[in-house]
C-alpha cells in the first residue's frame, strides 16, 4: 500500500553585509502614557551586490542593541526569527580600534604612549604563551608607535613560528624584523599602492 508524505521545506529570509545606516523610528505610545515607542528600524546594508535599505520590526532592533551593532559592523540578520549576529567589522571602520573586544584582553581605545604600548605587547606575548626578548619587543613597541597597536599585536604570532624555523624558542629582534617585511601596516600599504597606481587594474 502506498503512503503519500510531505517534504516540508523550510525558506529562511536572510540579509547580510556591512552597516551604513541604523535608524529607530520612534511613534507616539499606542497605548498611552508618556514617552515613545520604536516602531521599526532602518537599517542600511552594503553588499557585494550594492547597497540595500530595510524596515525591519521593532524587536530585531532590540537584538541589534544587545549585539552592539553599530555602522561599520559586519551582520546576519534572519528576518523569520529576528536573529542577528554580529560577525565584525568591515576593513574600512577596522583601524578605528586597536583590538576587537572578542580578544582574550579588553584594552580602553585611548592614545598610547610607547611605554604603555611595550606593556601592553608584553602581556600579549604572555597571554598567548610566547616568547619574546627585549631588544624585539622593543622593536614591536616602535612599530605600534610608527603605525597602530593592532599592528604590532598581529606580527607576534608570525614571529614565533619565524624564530622556531630559525631554531628559537624566543622571538628575536631579526624575527620581527622579517615578518614586518612579509606583512605591511595599512598605512605603508596605502602609500605603495599610492605610488604604484598606474600598475594596478582599477
Amino acid at each position: 500500500m502506498f503512503v503519500p508524505y510531505l517534504r516540508i521545506k523550510e525558506t529562511k529570509e536572510v540579509y547580510e553585509g556591512e552597516v551604513t545606516e541604523l535608524t529607530p523610528v520612534e511613534t507616539e505610545n499606542p497605548v498611552g502614557g508618556y514617552g515613545k515607542t520604536v516602531s521599526h528600524v532602518i537599517i542600511g546594508l552594503k553588499t557585494a551586490k550594492g547597497t540595500k535599505q530595510l524596515k525591519l520590526d521593532p524587536s530585531i532592533y532590540e537584538s541589534l542593541q544587545k549585539e552592539k551593532v553599530e555602522t561599520g559592523d559586519v551582520i546576519y540578520i534572519e528576518a523569520n526569527s529576528g536573529a542577528v549576529k554580529r560577525q565584525g567589522r568591515s576593513d574600512t571602520y577596522a583601524t578605528e580600534f586597536d583590538l576587537e573586544a572578542e580578544e582574550l584582553m579588553i584594552i580602553r581605545f585611548i592614545p598610547y604612549k610607547r611605554d604603555q604600548m611595550e606593556q601592553i605587547l608584553r602581556l600579549r606575548a604572555q597571554t598567548e604563551g610566547i616568547q619574546i626578548d627585549e631588544s624585539a619587543l622593543s622593536l614591536l613597541a616602535d612599530f605600534g608607535v610608527r603605525a597602530t597597536l593592532r599592528y604590532s599585536a598581529q606580527l607576534l604570532t608570525p614571529a614565533s613560528l619565524t624564530a622556531k624555523v630559525n631554531g628559537r624558542v624566543t622571538i628575536a629582534r631579526e624575527d620581527v624584523q622579517e615578518v614586518s617585511n612579509l606583512f605591511l601596516d595599512a598605512k605603508s600599504s596605502a602609500k605603495i599602492l599610492s605610488l604604484n597606481e598606474d600598475k594596478y587594474m582599477k
